[in-house]
């Protein structure tokens, strides 16, 4: 590449690179026009030669009196645009990933490594020359849901350490240009296929969390600094966390009953009413059933709560089923896409009993280390129910929508029979 740039002090070298140029710049060209500009006297008009070099384009003018600082600008961005484009705006994650102290020289590879569609964030490695490699997550969202996300991947890395789980380590976050949404940038870690499948990985998993469960929760903020956050429930700080894209209200409370009832059921219960009263694609019948049941339903959840409204606080993964697990290649358990708060244990059993349900072996591994109690099953039906709505409230009725009481189908079914169950418990 060096052979390109000219040598004489007095030579101007226009290159331009497309990286998402503004229509009319290079229209459907995939290929970096270089032109050098020399200019035989003073105000006399340069004769341009120019030649291809193989990117795409925008304008970076290096003028001799700054020689030095423009060449490294416009050889970055014939770096970035030579990396393939895969997104708009990538050369902000490359710059965020080449300015840690962690990374191993200048990104040479960046690829869309996202797990499959219908995902709200894309999916992105970038290998640096020195081997490190980091995952870079973009969602359409704001920065403060990977602000939240941070905060959780370190709050389970700083619990789970040496417990035998292994959790990537967040870096640094920021925001895409031109709105286009927001990223996280975090360590890559290489899964082995259908590790939560494992028996010894699977097993390994359910010890490990009924250890986490049982570990004090660690009371740091993201920066290192000790917290005064004294409440039991909750998230340090009242921070905001995201289960999927529903934001979970996480103001400290004492009182778990009350925590759960209010800050995460009530909420849940009020948007369902409101967007299934309408029908929305159901029967009149279900969409009546969630106003008629609705005080029975959050009187029942407080009192199959009751026995732990008091209980041992936790930290939560939140959203823990097989899609957000995984194994290292030495078959160590991943916990990634955390939902964290402080809460019931239980909780955490809860989502993967209605899909991604772990082996047997995972559930026996953690009650050998953290026995049921008694009104578990009732407790997991309160538990359940705030997922079924929540997924409810974010997709609709659901697959399945159609089914029989027997056999419920889609999320809202599924909802109104574990309200069901509630109301007349």
């Amino acid at each position: 590449m060096a052979g390109l740039w000219p040598s004489v002090p007095r030579t101007l070298a226009l290159a331009s690179l497309q990286l998402g140029a503004p229509a009319g710049l290079c229209p459907g060209r995939s290929s970096l026009r270089f032109c050098s500009l020399s200019a035989e006297a003073p105000g006399q008009r340069p004769a341009a030669s120019c030649a291809r070099v193989g990117a795409s384009a925008v304008g970076v003018l290096l003028v001799a009196g700054q020689r030095r600082l423009r060449l490294r600008r416009c050889r970055r961005q014939i770096r970035h645009a030579c990396l393939g484009h895969v997104l708009e705006g990538q050369e902000v994650l490359i710059e965020a990933v080449e300015g840690l102290s962690v990374a191993e020289g200048r990104v040479v590879e960046i690829r869309e490594v996202s797990p499959g569609p219908g995902l709200q964030t894309r999916h992105f490695s970038l290998r640096c020359h020195g081997g490190s490699t980091f995952l870079v997550k973009v969602g359409r969202g704001p920065v403060t849901t990977f602000q939240a996300e941070k905060a959780g991947l370190e709050a389970l890395a700083a619990a789970s350490n040496g417990l035998g789980l292994v959790v990537p380590a967040p870096h640094t976050l920021g925001e895409m240009p031109e709105g286009r949404g927001s990223f996280l940038v975090m360590d890559f870690l290489r899964f082995i296929p259908f590790g939560p499948s494992i028996p010894e990985v699977v097993e390994k998993l359910g010890q490990s969390l009924a250890l986490l469960h049982g570990s004090a929760v660690p009371l740091v903020t993201s920066s290192g600094a000790k917290s005064d956050w004294n409440q039991p429930y909750g998230f340090e700080g009242g921070l905001q966390t995201f289960l999927s894209a529903w934001p979970q209200d996480n103001s400290p409370e004492s009182d778990f009953a009350e925590f759960f009832v209010q800050r995460r059921l009530r909420p849940q219960l009020e948007a369902a009413s409101l967007k299934f009263q309408f029908r929305y694609g159901t029967s009149n019948e279900d969409s009546t059933a969630l106003a008629r049941l609705y005080t029975r339903v959050l009187k029942g959840a407080e009192e199959a709560l009751e026995p732990v409204r008091h209980c041992k606080p936790s930290l939560l993964h939140g959203d823990l089923w097989t899609g957000n697990t995984g194994a290292t290649q030495s078959r160590q358990p991943i916990l990634v896409d955390p939902a964290c708060w402080v809460g019931h244990a239980e909780f955490d059993l809860a989502v993967s009993q209605l899909f991604g349900k772990f082996p047997a072996r995972f559930y026996d591994a953690y009650f050998e280390v953290a026995p049921k109690e008694p009104g578990f099953q009732e407790r997991q039906n309160v538990y359940m129910l705030y997922h079924l709505l929540n997924q409810a409230n974010l997709h609709g009725a659901g697959l399945g929508h159609g089914g029989t009481p027997e056999n419920p189908g889609g999320y809202l079914e599924q909802a109104i029979a574990a309200m069901e169950r509630l109301a007349k418990a």
